[in-house]
């Protein structure tokens, strides 16, 4: 089920960190914000467990159909906790897009660090309301070599408008809605 995410204004869809993140590196599981705050809470990880279980159902990408309708929404994030864990889920939010061109589809990888993925990741590029961007931390490589978005943790500054605190959030931002080739850096939290 999808969750309101008031910090950044928009429908979110999340399933568990670390058993969900192919690409993880050391340095994403050491400081994954999906440690902290509420998300340590007991309530927080059965909604992502159940969501991982609805994922696997035969009935997941028309569900998914109907949520968003029902919830009337324009943008969604896929994944402010865990990744694509499989092909045939990542395709699932491909068909889902597909279905609802009326909804912009925001997600962040780090699957193109797993060998295979790249072909898989790229068959994205023909949905334009799908908006995935590449991720990368301290640790791990550069992948704008081989991607247009690519967003970056750093330990010292930040390019969002929302962790600068300057009256923005996602919704109001849409600079990673809107960015066809660049970058985003998050500062870690």
């Amino acid at each position: 089920m999808l969750t309101y995410g008031k910090d950044i204004g928009l429908w979110q869809f999340n399933i568990p960190a670390h058993q969900c993140c192919l690409g993880e590196s050391d340095y994403c599981r050491r400081t994954c914000y999906n440690n902290k705050g509420n998300n340590r809470f007991d309530n927080v990880a059965e909604s992502r467990q159940k969501n991982l279980e609805w994922t696997r159902s035969p009935t997941f990408i028309q569900d998914m159909f109907n949520e968003l309708i029902i919830l009337d929404t324009d943008l969604a994030r896929i994944h402010s906790s865990g990744d694509y864990y499989s092909p045939r889920y990542f395709r699932s939010w491909l068909t889902i897009a597909k279905m609802l061109p009326g909804i912009e589809f925001l997600s962040f990888t780090k699957n193109w660090r797993v060998r295979g993925w790249l072909p898989i990741l790229m068959e994205s590029l023909t949905i334009p309301n799908f908006k995935l961007w590449f991720s990368a931390d301290p640790s791990t490589a550069d992948p704008s070599s081989i991607w247009s978005r690519c967003s970056y943790v750093s330990e010292t500054e930040s390019t969002c408008g929302k962790q600068r605190h300057d009256g923005t959030d996602c919704r109001s931002c849409r600079h990673c809605f809107n960015t066809i080739k660049g970058s985003v850096t998050f500062k870690r939290h």
